[in-house]
C-alpha cells in the first residue's frame, strides 16, 4: 500500500507545503530492492535540508529537470509502516489552480501510484487574490476639529479565487 498527504488545501505563491508518504506491505514480505519516486508539481521546489526518512531508506538525489525525488531501499519484510516527509515551496511563477503531487513505488514487478486511489491524492488548489483597495475621504478642506468619513473599498478582481480570512 502507498499514500500520499499535504497539510495545505488552499496555498500562494511563497507559501510552504509539508508532504507525506507513507508505505508498506499488507502481510507480504518484498525481498527486491524497491524504487519510491515522488513527482513534484511543476513550481513547486523541494526546500532543502527538508527530507525525513526512515531507518533504511536512502534519497537517492534531486533530479532537478524533471523535479523527481527518488528513493531506493532493499526490502520491504510484513511489518514494516513507513513514513517520508519533506517540504515544498510554491514559487512565485506558479499558475493558479490545482496542484497535485503524486508518487509510485515499485519492486520492478508490481507498481502502486497515489493517484489511482482518490483518498491518497495530495491536491493543494494555488491561488492568488487579486486585491484592490481606494480610500476617499468625505471632505477635502478641513479644519482642527472636523470630522472626517473614510470609505475604504475593497474589490477581488479574480474571477474564481476567493479572499480568506480578511479583516
Amino acid at each position: 500500500y502507498m499514500y500520499k498527504t499535504v497539510d495545505e488545501i488552499e496555498a500562494s505563491a511563497g507559501d510552504t507545503l509539508n508532504y507525506m508518504i507513507g508505505f508498506g506491505t499488507n502481510g507480504v514480505d518484498f525481498l527486491d530492492s524497491l524504487e519510491i519516486i515522488d513527482f513534484l508539481p511543476a513550481g513547486l521546489e523541494l526546500v532543502d535540508g527538508s527530507i525525513n526518512l526512515p531507518s533504511g531508506l536512502v534519497f537517492d538525489e534531486h533530479d532537478e529537470f524533471f523535479n523527481e525525488l527518488p528513493f531506493s531501499r532493499n526490502q520491504l519484510i510484513h511489518t514494516d509502516s513507513l513514513e517520508i516527509s519533506f517540504q515544498a515551496r510554491i514559487s512565485s511563477e506558479t499558475s493558479n489552480g490545482w496542484k497535485e503531487n503524486v508518487a509510485i513505488i515499485t519492486n520492478g514487478t508490481d507498481t502502486t501510484w497515489t493517484m489511482n486511489d482518490s483518498r491518497t491524492q495530495a491536491l493543494t488548489k494555488i491561488i492568488r487574490p487579486f486585491l484592490q483597495i481606494s480610500k476617499q475621504a468625505s471632505r477635502r478642506v478641513i479644519e482642527i476639529g472636523d470630522v472626517l468619513t473614510y470609505s475604504i473599498l475593497v474589490t477581488n478582481t479574480s474571477a474564481d479565487d476567493p479572499v480568506h480570512n480578511f479583516s
